[in-house]
């Protein structure tokens, strides 16, 4: 995997993120895990995900925006994509390896 420099600061990250959108939406715990095992065996350093990621605050978001229900999601909590990356994080005690971005809304 190749590595690069994170702009003008000390960081460097791999040339290739996981995006983690679909953690608590789309894919459960369980599956988001191994995803994220598999990332990080792979070289992947890179986390991409926001407070608006997963369940819950999403899929309000769609049925007021868009009108509709949808039915892919595995978790109603709000967050759920930020909550998974910490439980792996915490459990496979690799934070100062994984840079981690995220965004907020207003």
């Amino acid at each position: 995997m190749k590595i690069n420099a994170f702009g003008r600061t000390n960081l460097k990250v791999s040339g290739i993120g996981l995006g983690c959108v679909t953690f608590g939406r789309e894919i459960d715990d369980s599956a988001a895990f191994r995803i994220m095992d598999h990332a990080f065996e792979s070289g992947i350093t890179l986390f991409d995900t926001a407070e608006s990621y997963g369940g819950g605050e999403a899929g309000e978001y769609r049925r007021k925006v868009f009108g509709t229900e949808d039915v892919r999601e595995v978790s109603q909590e709000y967050h759920s994509s930020e909550r998974i990356i910490g439980d792996w994080l915490n459990a496979k005690r690799c934070r100062e390896k994984i840079v981690l971005q995220t965004k907020m809304g207003l």
